[in-house]
C-alpha cells in the first residue's frame, strides 16, 4: 500500500479513506472471504476465524502522519475430510451403473 500525508489530528474514517479507500477495500474484502471461508465443506463452521489489522503510523515533523496498514486473514483450519461415496455390497465403484442404473455392459 502506498502512503499518503495525513493530518495531525487524524481519525479512523480519515484512514479507513486514504489512498482512495485502499484500506477499507482489503478489509471489506478479507471480511467477505472469512464469511465464505464458514460455508466450507471441510472445515468446521463454528471455528473461529479472525482479521487482524495493524496500522503503523510515521510522524513527519509537524507536517502530518504517514498511515500504513498491514491486514491479516486467519482463516479456519481444515478438519474435515471428504466423504466417499456410498457403495453397495459387491459393487467396487459408482461408475458400473449407467444414469438409469442399469449395469453397464
Amino acid at each position: 500500500m502506498s502512503k499518503q500525508l495525513l493530518p495531525m489530528n487524524l481519525s479512523l474514517d480519515e484512514i479507513l479513506v486514504a489512498n482512495d479507500g485502499e484500506i477499507r477495500d482489503i478489509v471489506d474484502k478479507s471480511l467477505y472471504d472469512m464469511v465464505t471461508d464458514t460455508f466450507s465443506l471441510y472445515k468446521n463452521p463454528e471455528a473461529k476465524r479472525a482479521v487482524v489489522v495493524e496500522i503503523s503510523l510515521v510522524r513527519l515533523g509537524n507536517e502530518g502522519m504517514y498511515v500504513d496498514a498491514k491486514i491479516t486473514p486467519k482463516p479456519a483450519p481444515y478438519t474435515r475430510k471428504p466423504e466417499k461415496p456410498k457403495v453397495a455390497k459387491g459393487q467396487t465403484s459408482m461408475d458400473e451403473f449407467d444414469e438409469f442404473g442399469e449395469l453397464k455392459s
